[in-house]
């Protein structure tokens, strides 16, 4: 998996960082043209700091931080404020503190570690490949809080990805088949066939006659079903999305359940496993909201919608920005955002938020 697409989430450049730069720049192309340079902390006439001299001509602080404002723009701002947001507004607690260290041993087994290294450096992670750990602690929080703001807008915001995405419950019965093999015909297809020994046959067989029959479908995979971690749970494998299943799942099987409507059982779908008998249900609303890695894929769908998450619990801590450059970049970046939120959603935000607040007064 890409690295960049992990942490699309947050474009985190210090301003120190670039500060930085902006001063090793200018001290290297001196020091090549043999120009003297000066770095000292007196002030001007006006009492103005002097960040540097170079041939008499003073950087004062204050230009260098209009410099650096105009160069780094709402976008670097807002990314900044909202780390912060989020890290007062989540607590780190130890089941945090785990899912990030797996978070973490995942892009460490995907990626090399130069890559990391480069691209956390990039986006603000000063020591890189070492504060890989604290990078997937925010990614982790950042999830909190946009499943917490999703979970408590669902009509809004997760109703309409329902009927883009279908999430399905999903179950299936399997019969291992020993000797699958791939065939490519004249035309260069590649297909699957089954080789199928009389017991895998006969229990297959049985299956279908017992579901035909119209024998519960759990009680029939308890019976039957090879696949021993689900057989005692009906078959169930969990919620999926169209998205989801055919990330995780072979494409046999994730190819059925997308084709499947809702409280249908499928014929039986071959894989490199077996014979798949698949069964599909529509999820609640509830099940969705408890659904971790379907609440995670909501706000990975939306990117301005987050940025009203953000904003709407920043308000909530009372989370006061005292520089009031900082303050109407991010506020620019927000009022930018909310033009383009109708485009994700059906209701914009504003109707929805009285919406709300007239719910709350009845």
């Amino acid at each position: 998996m890409d690295i960049k697409e992990m942490i699309k989430k947050f474009w985190f450049i210090g301003l120190i960082a670039i500060a930085l730069l902006v001063f090793i720049v200018i001290y290297a192309v001196q020091a090549y043209q043999n120009r003297p340079i000066y770095v000292d902390t007196k002030t001007d006439n006006d009492g103005n700091y002097i960040v540097y001299s170079i041939e008499g001509e003073n950087l004062l602080a204050n230009d260098l931080y209009d410099n650096l404002y105009e160069d780094l723009g709402a976008s670097t701002a807002y990314t900044k404020w909202s780390r912060q947001v989020i890290s007062k507004a989540i607590k780190t607690t130890e089941q945090l503190n785990t899912y990030a260290s797996n978070y973490a041993n995942y892009i460490a087994a995907y990626n090399d570690q130069a890559t990391i290294d480069s691209a956390l450096k990039q986006y603000g992670y000063a020591n890189g490949f070492d504060d890989l750990l604290e990078y997937c602690l925010d990614m982790v929080k950042a999830d909190e809080l946009y499943k917490d703001f999703y979970s408590r807008n669902f009509d809004t915001y997760v109703k309409p990805l329902i009927d883009e995405t279908h999430p399905k419950r999903v179950y299936h019965i399997l019969v291992k088949v020993e000797n699958v093999e791939e065939v490519t015909d004249e035309e260069g297809n590649t297909s699957l066939v089954a080789n199928m020994s009389e017991e895998e046959q006969t229990k297959l067989n049985s299956i279908l006659e017992a579901l035909e029959k119209g024998e519960d479908y759990a009680d029939v995979c308890a019976k039957y079903s090879d696949e021993d971690s689900t057989k005692d749970k009906g078959g169930y494998l969990g919620i999926y999305d169209d998205t989801s299943i055919a990330q995780q799942m072979v494409k046999e099987f994730s190819d059925a359940v997308i084709a499947l409507d809702y409280d249908t059982v499928s014929e039986p779908v071959l894989s490199e496993f077996g014979y798949h008998i698949i069964k599909v249900e529509m999820p609640t609303d509830d099940e969705l909201k408890a659904d971790n890695v379907f609440m995670s894929e909501v706000s990975n769908h939306y990117t301005y919608s987050n940025i009203v998450a953000l904003k709407e619990k920043a308000d909530e801590l009372g989370f006061e920005i005292k520089d009031e450059k900082l303050n109407d970049l991010i506020n620019q970046y927000i009022e930018q955002a909310a033009s383009e939120i109708a485009a994700e959603v059906d209701t914009p935000v504003e109707e929805t938020s009285e919406e709300n607040e007239s719910e709350d007064g009845e």
